[in-house]
């Protein structure tokens, strides 16, 4: 029978050891993906109810955006009722994109893609659709996000009932 001398014993402690380390490290690392992601999918939906909230709490803002639920166009507005939905479609997109990077990265996945209404509500509307002709695909967003938005909103057309 081959005897095991000391230095053998320890390498195989040694080893083990790593083995173990490993193990751990990787449950770690799972736990700490959950943590992450977790904190994204809250961080996203706290940006959406913000935005949301603050509608509800001014009444003549939700009454613009009633208007343009209902078909109203730009020319349809006044000059700081446009200026207030440019900026409330602004954080509207930044918000958009933010979601479609931590999708892109892995953070979250196509649920909260999905969350958004692609083909109805405010980003469907003919208000929309108008300024993001006009401003919203030229404003500072990736490429790659304009391309995906580009495909998944059903921009608004004449054809659609007022």
């Amino acid at each position: 029978m081959k005897k095991i001398d000391l230095g053998q014993t320890i390498s195989i402690f040694a080893n083990v050891g790593v083995i173990a380390g490993i193990i751990f490290l990787a449950v770690e690392l799972r736990q700490n993906t959950a943590a992450v992601q977790g904190s994204t999918y809250q961080a996203l939906s706290d940006g959406s109810s913000n935005q949301y909230i603050g509608v509800v709490h001014d009444t003549s803002f939700a009454e613009i955006l009633i208007r343009v639920y209902q078909g109203a166009a730009m020319e349809d507005f006044s000059d700081i009722e446009n200026g207030r939905l440019i900026f409330y479609y602004n954080a509207m997109i930044q918000r958009l994109e933010n979601s479609y990077y931590q999708w892109q990265t892995g953070l979250v996945d196509d649920r909260i893609l999905q969350s958004y209404g692609w083909t109805d509500g405010v980003l469907t509307s003919k208000h929309f659709s108008e300024y993001w002709s006009l401003i919203g695909a030229t404003r500072n967003t990736s490429p790659g996000f304009r391309e995906f938005f580009e495909e998944h909103v059903v921009v608004w057309t004449e054809d659609q009932t007022e």
